[in-house]
């Protein structure tokens, strides 16, 4: 009698295997990098944008009188950034902006009302290892005022924001 031998494997030398196996940790790996370093330049904007803006305060507040508009970049991960005059705010005054990507204002109420600065949504600077809330003074003292509290500026890749003194006020104000 005559059998038929029937082979149901893939023959793949051991090789080929490993070949495939090396390409797709190489392949894993470097989309692990890639996101990494995706991830450290969105923290880097975020930190450049906090430092540049303390920086144009605390220069507004020496001055004797400016009325200046800058443009300052912060990461697209960011939609709004709020300012609040620390430790006034209320959850009714919180609300009242009606901010739908903004639903971590409790947050802000219970920790870091001492804070005046904070990025809306707070996925958007927590994801990268950023701050969210910060303090922008002049060396440690309060030196900014809003147009209302809380103020919030819309972000689409970069902020533009108004600094005004006039001669003989204590307080920048910011719009």
């Amino acid at each position: 009698m005559n059998k038929i031998q029937k082979k149901g494997q893939l023959e793949i030398s051991f090789q080929l295997i490993f070949s495939l196996i090396l390409i797709a940790a190489f392949l894993y790996a470097s989309m692990v990098g890639i996101k990494y370093f995706i991830n450290t330049a969105e923290h880097a904007k975020i930190n450049s944008f906090i430092a540049e803006l303390d920086s144009r305060v605390e220069s507004a507040q020496i001055s004797t009188e400016i009325s200046q508009s800058y443009e300052l970049p912060l990461s697209n991960n960011v939609k709004y950034v709020c300012f609040a005059t620390p430790n006034t705010l209320t959850a009714t005054g919180l609300k009242s902006l009606n901010i739908s990507e903004c639903n971590d204002f409790n947050t802000y109420l219970s920790a870091f009302k001492n804070m005046n600065m904070f990025f809306c949504p707070a996925e958007g600077a927590w994801k990268v290892g950023a701050p969210v809330y910060v303090n922008i003074d002049c060396r440690g003292k309060d030196c900014l005022v809003f147009p209302k509290s809380p103020y919030c500026i819309k972000s689409n890749g970069k902020v533009t924001i108004k600094l005004e003194k006039n001669y003989g006020d204590a307080k920048v104000k910011l719009s």
